[in-house]
């Protein structure tokens, strides 16, 4: 089974992000099949995805970061490919993004094309 997840980033200065990176991949990783693979659309280092990996306790775990490019559709073919080969896509994106905190039309512009479950961690 492969899982993916929009919005999240384990390779951030941002902490909550990074937090809301590492309890979603141990959520998915604890709760879905031993062969399970992991994949975070977004951009991180083979580094920190080593690091989470260690941290999580998930060394037998296939996590992998696939750069998705939203302000560059010429970039964005292979993202798109990988997300249609996922079982499962999980869109956090950031976290707060699913709020109004930032203005309705921000959050309009997230929800709009959006045919996904939505998780949020407030």
């Amino acid at each position: 089974m492969r899982i993916g997840f929009l919005g999240i980033q384990c390779d951030t200065a941002n902490l909550g992000l990074a937090a809301l990176a590492y309890a979603g991949v141990k959520l998915a990783a604890d709760a879905g099949p031993r062969d399970v693979e992991l994949v975070l659309f977004s951009i991180n280092s083979d580094r920190e995805l080593q690091r989470m990996r260690e941290s999580l306790c998930l060394a037998d775990t296939p996590i992998r970061a696939v750069p998705f490019y939203h302000k560059r559709p010429m970039a964005m073919g292979n993202s798109i490919r990988e997300i249609a080969a996922c079982d499962v896509v999980i869109d956090f994106t950031g976290g707060d993004s699913f709020s109004d905190i930032y203005g309705v039309k921000r959050l309009m512009r997230k929800l709009f094309h959006k045919q996904l479950v939505l998780a949020t961690r407030t």
